[in-house]
């Protein structure tokens, strides 16, 4: 596993993401500070959770500690662990999580906010650390982990209702808000990476 530190100064916000598929197509990401080159024999530095979350915490390595820097994440690094170690280092999280690694999870379940419609959703804070966990339904229940960003302030957002056939306005949690915000370009280049999967050769020499 081979890590490259790239020469560009750090944003408050930076966000991680996995890309495993060769593309060719225009990005909207607008600089990158530090990659990971990952081969299925590499391994990284154990630092007591999941793999993925000590892929994070070895390239949070690179981060000055307690200087406010926020990390935006998708479920593949996700766990409380791993924000937890996080929050020790000063570093403040926002991730979705998938359900099977929130233990006991303390929300409403999927039925229970389908049930009440979109926009509906549930939140449960940490008494010890202060880590939120919460779920929102729009199209499909998502669930998310955050160290700064809860419910308020709970805004709006404009979705289209086939029921209605047209554009209505549903709550949006603030936890929701920040990570659309900062995770969206690459969640957008994800996509594209699917759409546009390219064959690629090697040259002998």
């Amino acid at each position: 596993m081979e890590t490259v530190l790239l020469d560009q100064p750090l944003e408050e916000m930076l966000r991680i993401d996995e890309q495993i598929t060769p593309f060719k197509a225009r990005l909207n990401v607008r600089m990158m500070h530090l990659f990971r080159i990952y081969e299925v024999d590499s391994s990284c530095t154990d630092f007591g959770i999941e793999i993925s979350g000590n892929i994070i915490i070895e390239l949070a390595s690179t981060i000055h500690e307690h200087r406010n820097y926020k990390l935006y994440f998708d479920n593949w690094f996700s766990s409380i662990s791993l924000a937890k170690q996080l929050q020790d280092k000063g570093i403040w999280c926002v991730g979705t999580i998938w359900e099977n690694r929130i233990p006991n999870p303390p929300l409403k379940t999927d039925q229970e906010l389908k049930k009440e419609g979109r926009g509906t959703h549930s939140c449960a804070v940490d008494s010890n650390s202060g880590i939120v966990i919460s779920n929102w339904f729009d199209n499909r229940v998502i669930n998310f982990i955050s160290t700064y960003a809860a419910v308020e302030p709970n805004g709006t957002c404009k979705i289209w209702s086939a029921k209605d056939k047209k554009h209505i306005q549903i709550p949006r949690p603030e936890v929701v808000s920040q990570y659309n915000k900062f995770m969206g370009r690459v969640d957008l280049a994800d996509i594209i990476i699917e759409l546009y999967c390219i064959s690629m050769k090697s040259k002998r020499d």
